[in-house]
């Protein structure tokens, strides 16, 4: 399957119309140019286009093509590490600003499509973090009740309470966060499409970006069939990032997260699967993300081949594991299966490739001094701090983005599911063909070359 065409997912059946928008014919002047019409790149140019400003988006295909049409429709709160971590790390003024943004995230999203009208069903009815095993469950635990003391509205699920929320006696341990919710994202990246169209936001789809350099003190961005002169640029391409920017695609590998969607189930099986309709994720380092929509449908999420599929088939893992959950669903038709690439950055991949699947670590790979990044404060100021040779590289120093030119900005960015960090500023530094070459076995060595390990839903 050619990833120029985007699976037959669940998302593209059910969006109804196209949301195509016309390709780039000609030169036009912006004084911003986004790279990438995803939630990042749509929801940058909706504020700035409301603020007034005048700003360009130019897609290879169509609005939420990527990663931002085919995920897991899970909006959840909070960071993939526990606030005390974040607050120690990055001080307590930053630290406490980062925690509140993103724990508040899904109540400005939800506010957000309705201030906007977006219809992209949308439900605000929690997110469960499901332990399985001890460990996991610690670690809910933990972070439960580092929120419970900053006044968050959580609370802690024994293995009754947790059998009681999701109809299976699997879990000992969950926390519940009020905030959390689902919706359609497809419909949801098309509606912040069309929310940023009507504030002056021209979109263009079909217009791949080929070339992007500096001329006459702007930046030129050149499409097959036209160009854009801008004063600055976003490059919002998460997992599909390509080589418009030297280093950039080097910065980080692209993964495959795959979902699986059912037929509607019947009243009785659908009413006994997760009856108040929370969305849930497993806590470990392999997780499991599945929810009900508002058709009935049990949509099933975790790690993918690494290449497309284009059904059910071809992630029977995932299917069989719901049917472990729930034996009820025996007899009912796995109807959609599709997957996308997300991004996982160098930083991570260091950290989860120094440990052999053993836990020991890794003689064979070499410790790397990653640059100074800045974390997306802007005004110069920088949060983040060289990894150096430290034994901890499990926060990323270089993830997300950065100004490649004194000025006017180059900004890269990227969202990865639980990075604290959006849209950031700081060097980036080319990556050589010999550390490249290092990612690439790093990639082979922790995702193989065909099926994924899904050794934390097979234990037990």
């Amino acid at each position: 399957m050619n990833e120029s065409s985007p699976p037959r997912s669940l998302y593209r059946d059910t969006a109804g119309g196209p949301g195509n928008y016309p390709s780039l014919a000609g030169a036009q002047r912006a004084r911003v140019a986004i790279v990438g019409a995803g939630l990042t790149g749509l929801s940058t140019a909706l504020h700035l286009a409301e603020a007034g400003d005048d700003v360009c988006v130019l897609e290879a295909y169509q609005p939420g093509w990527g990663a931002s049409g085919r995920n897991g429709g899970q909006v959840n709160p909070g960071l993939k590490y526990d606030p005390d971590t974040i607050e120690a790390t990055f001080g307590p003024e930053l630290g406490s600003r980062m925690i509140d943004f993103s724990y508040g995230a899904p109540d400005f999203t939800f506010s957000l499509i309705k201030r906007l009208s977006i219809d992209c069903e949308v439900r605000q009815n929690g997110t469960i973090r499901a332990a399985i095993r001890p460990q996991p469950a610690a670690a809910v635990r933990a972070t439960a009740n580092q929120c419970e003391r900053r006044g968050m509205p959580v609370g802690l699920l024994d293995a009754k309470a947790m059998a009681a929320r999701t109809g299976t006696n699997r879990y000992m341990f969950g926390m519940f966060d009020a905030r959390g919710g689902d919706l359609h994202p497809l419909k949801y990246a098309r509606g912040l499409a069309a929310a940023a169209r009507k504030a002056g936001a021209r979109i263009f789809g079909g217009s791949e970006v080929l070339s992007l350099s500096r001329q006459a003190g702007r930046w030129l961005l050149e499409t097959a069939n036209g160009s854009v002169s801008a004063e600055k640029v976003l490059v919002a391409t998460n997992g599909y990032t390509g080589n418009l920017w030297p280093g950039l695609e080097q910065s980080l590998v692209p993964v495959f997260s795959a979902i699986a969607a059912t037929e509607p189930l019947s009243p009785t099986v659908a009413a006994a699967i997760l009856p108040e309709r929370p969305v849930v994720y497993e806590a470990g380092n392999i997780t499991v993300y599945y929810r009900i929509d508002v058709q009935n449908r049990l949509l099933m999420g975790g790690r993918g081949p690494m290449r497309p599929i284009g059904d059910a088939s071809a992630i029977r893992y995932l299917t069989d594991y719901a049917l472990r959950l729930w034996p009820a669903l025996a007899g009912t038709g796995w109807t959609h299966g599709w997957n996308g690439r997300v991004a996982v950055t160098k930083d991570h991949l260091l950290h989860a490739s120094t440990r052999s699947r053993a836990g020991r670590r890794r003689a064979d790979l070499p410790w790397l001094q990653w640059p100074r990044c800045c974390h997306g404060l802007g005004d110069g100021q920088c949060a983040g701090k060289p990894p150096s040779r430290r034994r901890d590289h499990s926060l990323p120093d270089a993830d997300i983005g950065a100004e490649a030119d004194p000025a006017p900005p180059l900004l890269a960015a990227w969202r990865q599911s639980g990075d604290p960090f959006g849209p950031g500023e700081g060097p980036v530094r080319p990556v050589t063909e010999k550390h490249a070459a290092m990612l690439r076995s790093w990639h082979r060595t922790i995702f193989g070359r065909g099926r994924p390990c899904m050794r934390s839903i097979s234990a037990c």
